[in-house]
């Protein structure tokens, strides 16, 4: 296991993540500097990618690029990876985990569930999980599930 707690210094496989994490982050954001969203998680996202987001609901690979490329393009919450907790490799497949900030406000047009809607209204810490196959020379999320910290 290539655990991060502890302050020991992270490995190759965790700077890795944590770096594809970060863009991750800043694409969906729209940071300033950060790459186009929809070409970098089109990129990242496997085709049987699955997001199990922290209302319950389940997107895939589709929805959300078009999440990212529609209305909430003009003003996406902000979420701030905290860190990431744990990478673990078996062959071709990484595990991680870790924990991020979301706040913000969708715009009215954007379909999301209220419970998401008022987590980031109000600011939510959260932890996510992800699933990660390396295939044609990059690493493609195959599974990101978010869970709001309820204690």
């Amino acid at each position: 296991m290539d655990a991060l707690q502890g302050g020991a210094e992270a490995s190759p496989l965790s700077r890795t993540f944590d770096e594809l994490l970060g863009t991750w982050f800043a694409c969906v954001d729209q940071r300033q500097g950060a790459p186009p969203a929809a070409e970098w998680l089109d990129a990242h996202l496997a085709d049987e990618f699955v997001y199990l987001h922290g209302a319950g609901g389940r997107w895939g690979r589709q929805d959300i690029l078009d999440f990212v490329s529609g209305p909430l393009s003009a003003s996406p919450p902000e979420h701030h990876l905290r860190g990431l907790n744990s990478a673990v490799r078996y062959g071709d497949v990484v595990l991680t985990e870790g924990d991020f900030f979301v706040r913000g406000t969708f715009p009215g047009e954007v379909e999301v569930p209220n419970a998401l809607r008022e987590m980031a209204e109000i600011g939510k810490e959260c932890r996510f999980a992800t699933v990660w196959v390396h295939r044609a020379d990059r690493w493609q999320c195959l599974l990101y599930q978010a869970t709001p910290k309820l204690v």
